[in-house]
């Protein structure tokens, strides 16, 4: 990816560096054509794969976010118009799309704007208190894994939803699996699910949503 975007900028005239100095500069010169050309970037290294996105438009609103032992106040950048969506949307052929991250650099949160009705439980508690979450932590505890992240997170969804809990338990079983423990968001929902399951159901791991929808929420 890295070297044909490299060649990109060279072939194209985007660049006045070497392709030796572009290696060396990383992902930094191609951030700077990028916004050259009046949009934005971000580069992604998750479940051992490279993605990029690139956008034009975005709004920016803040937020504050009540968390068990924090409280966040932070502005909440709103994507409203994708040029590449990345690799959640290129390895589902535009079915799946990630709701957005958290970036402790720029300190803020990005979201994608169409995952969501911003009156709903999936984003003031799945996106907000989920993102919100992951900041935190990062500035605490910034050697944990990314499966320790999410499965953190995932859990302060379950702390606050109400109207969306048999969803989110069924969203949380259909994408677990425990193969691979550098797949973070999978095998964080697998491991809460395995937890919950013991705690709840008396057994290594229940699958049945119906049965989870007799739970009541408390």
């Amino acid at each position: 990816l890295m070297t044909s975007l490299y060649d990109y900028l060279l072939r194209n005239k985007l660049t006045n560096l070497s392709k030796s100095q572009l290696k060396k500069s990383s992902f930094e010169e191609i951030k700077k054509a990028i916004e050259n050309q009046n949009a934005y970037s971000e580069i992604f290294y998750l479940n051992e794969t490279y993605g990029l996105k690139i956008w034009n438009k975005q709004t920016e609103k803040k937020y504050t976010i009540e968390l068990p032992l924090d409280t966040l106040t932070i502005s909440v950048v709103f994507i409203e118009n994708y040029a590449l969506k990345g690799l959640a949307d290129f390895i589902t052929i535009g079915s799946a799309q990630d709701g957005g991250w958290s970036s402790i650099s720029k300190n803020k949160l990005f979201c994608h704007k169409g995952e969501y009705d911003l009156d709903s439980e999936k984003f003031k508690i799945s996106y907000l208190k989920h993102e919100a979450n992951h900041f935190v932590d990062g500035l605490k505890y910034p050697n944990l894994s990314s499966a320790d992240m999410e499965y953190r997170s995932k859990l302060i969804e379950f702390i606050y939803v109400k109207s969306e809990a048999q969803n989110l338990v069924a969203s949380f079983i259909n994408s677990a699996s425990n193969e691979n423990r550098n797949n973070a968001h999978a095998y964080a929902n697998y491991t809460i699910i395995k937890h919950l399951s013991e705690k709840i159901f008396d057994k290594e791991y229940e699958t049945d949503i119906s049965k989870w929808g007799n739970i009541e929420v408390k």
